[in-house]
């Protein structure tokens, strides 16, 4: 389920970039399987029942629910809400300025860094790892911060390209804040229970 979510969280920067109507519909096709996914997990985790469990899962349960469930929110801001800007992006043909375009693709990447290794902390139990992620969210809150006062700055500056971009960009940026919130979640989930 993690891998799928990893696939289409790294495929946004690529919709955006590109006018490939293919990959973005092909992203949201793969929120389905996310959604089936956890529908099954669930489904599976409730079918096998404390006692087979052990005590060891047992414990962990509540920590799976939870983990998979974020990724499962994760999956669908992409989804609904990144590829609706994606769509919208691409049947107005609207272009990002060019400072604004590497501010969005290196904010995405830092989410995406946070989410990787987040991942990483989940597979190996690496409470160490999922600790220097829940560190990092300072530094994300201020860095969209600042994206948006620089985007703010080519508004006032009457940049062409941000003025008709402008509402697509700040909901991204929004977007990709609140994946980072659940990215938050998943390592908390790691400490907690998992």
């Amino acid at each position: 389920m993690a891998d799928v979510v990893q696939g289409m969280l790294r495929d946004v920067c690529v919709v955006f970039a590109s006018e490939h109507q293919e990959l973005l519909e092909d992203v949201e096709r793969r929120d389905d399987q996310v959604d089936f996914l956890e529908r099954e997990i669930k489904l599976f985790l409730a079918r096998l029942g404390r006692d087979a469990m052990g005590s060891d899962l047992s414990r962990k349960e509540i920590g799976l629910i939870s983990v998979i469930g974020n990724l499962e929110n994760i999956g669908d801001i992409i989804d609904k809400n990144l590829m609706e800007l994606g769509r919208k992006k691409l049947y107005q043909g609207r272009h990002f300025s060019e400072a604004g375009w590497a501010e969005i693709q290196d904010f995405h990447a830092l989410v995406s860094k946070n989410f990787e290794r987040t991942i990483a902390a989940f597979a190996s139990s690496d409470r160490t790892l999922a600790q220097d992620v829940l560190d990092q969210r300072p530094l994300i809150r201020q860095r969209e911060r600042d994206l948006r006062e620089l985007h703010l700055r080519r508004l006032r500056a009457g940049l062409a390209e941000s003025i008709e971009t402008s509402e697509i960009h700040l909901d991204i940026l929004t977007n990709l804040k609140r994946i980072s919130s659940h990215v938050s979640a998943l390592a908390i989930s790691i400490l907690e229970e998992v």
